[in-house]
Parts: C-alpha cells; sequence; structure tokens
C-alpha cells in the first residue's frame, strides 16, 4: 500500500482539527486561500469520532 503527499496532508490537517487547531491557522499552515478547503478536514474529523466511546465513565 504506498501514500502519496495528498495522505500524508489529508492526515496532518485531520489530526490537527481533531486536536483543536483554530481554522483561521489550519487555512494558513496549509496554504488554502479559501476557509472552505480547512472546513473539510474538521467535517471529517467531526464525522470520524461520531459514536466514539473512549473510555468507561
Amino acid at each position: 500500500m504506498g501514500f502519496n503527499t495528498y495522505d500524508y496532508r489529508h492526515y496532518w490537517a485531520t489530526q490537527a482539527a481533531r486536536h483543536g487547531t483554530p481554522i483561521d491557522r489550519l487555512q494558513d499552515a496549509g496554504g488554502w486561500a479559501f476557509p472552505a478547503m480547512a472546513l473539510r478536514y474538521f467535517e471529517f474529523a467531526n464525522i470520524a469520532n461520531e459514536g466514539l466511546i473512549l473510555g468507561r465513565e
């Protein structure tokens, strides 16, 4: 299974979004001209975490 630069960028941006990076900082760091591009990773992070149980209360 090969990885390309898009895969690494996707992973990096998704992890940054999951860990609370503000959207304007992610947009700047990713070099995107429009917030909509960075917002994709926040939406993906929210969907990926939906229904996830991390521990017992």
